[in-house]
């Protein structure tokens, strides 16, 4: 199957997804995400920020509340609308554009974000030298995803139901963080830490599944 349709596919699985995407992880307590995000993109003034894979605008929402300029993209139709509709009743100004083309020029965003979408990348190695074309030099990747050592970012557990998609995103069951750290150091980023974020979800939510940890790297 060709990286286009394999594309293809993911979008139609989360377009189907997104209006249960919400109900399904409404565990965060976003006053521990706004201090995260805080801590992680470490700017205290207005910056440009690209949330890549943004779904239903959640750390779109977080950073535009923040005082960032914000750009949401998203491969889902079906995500994208509700990230609109979410920000307009916040009031906040966020921006979203459809994907995966993107037509950025080199050095646009200060730092680039996303939120459980790494392990879906297809050609990741590939996939995250393209964003770092996309950032000014000095500017930072923060990849916030749920890890256990030893399974990965899926709990060792395929995830789309389709042998071809669950086999085209090699990141899903990458075991060890060690994995990751190595991945952001080949496609030429430095300064890269794999940042520990208890606490991230609401304590009368917490079902016990994996926690949440920030990859992060910086371009030179």
């Amino acid at each position: 199957m060709e990286t286009k349709e394999i594309v293809e596919k993911i979008g139609a699985y989360w377009d189907d997804y997104a209006p249960k995407f919400d109900e399904a992880h409404d565990t965060e307590d976003l006053e521990a995400w706004a201090r995260a995000l805080r801590d992680c993109l470490g700017s205290p003034g207005p910056a440009t920020v690209l949330d890549l894979g943004t779904g239903t605008g959640f750390l779109a929402n977080l950073a535009a509340a923040q005082g960032h300029f914000c750009l949401g993209v998203d491969i889902s139709d079906k995500m994208l609308a509700i990230a609109v509709e979410k920000t307009r009743a916040l009031g906040l100004k966020a921006v979203y554009l459809k994907g995966p083309d993107l037509p950025f020029p080199e050095g646009t965003f200060d730092y680039i974000v996303n939120s459980r979408l790494l392990w879906t990348l297809v050609e990741p190695l590939k996939t995250i030298g393209r964003w770092l074309g996309f950032l000014r030099p000095g500017g930072k990747i923060v990849c916030f995803n749920r890890f256990k050592e030893g399974l990965g970012m899926c709990g060792g557990k395929d995830v789309y139901g389709n042998e071809n998609l669950d086999r085209a995103v090699t990141l899903a069951h990458a075991p060890s963080s060690a994995d990751l750290i190595k991945l952001f150091t080949e496609a030429g980023l430095t300064e890269v830490e794999f940042r520990h974020l208890p606490k991230l979800t609401l304590p009368e939510r917490d079902d016990g599944y994996d926690e949440w940890y920030a990859l992060m790297g910086t371009k030179p």
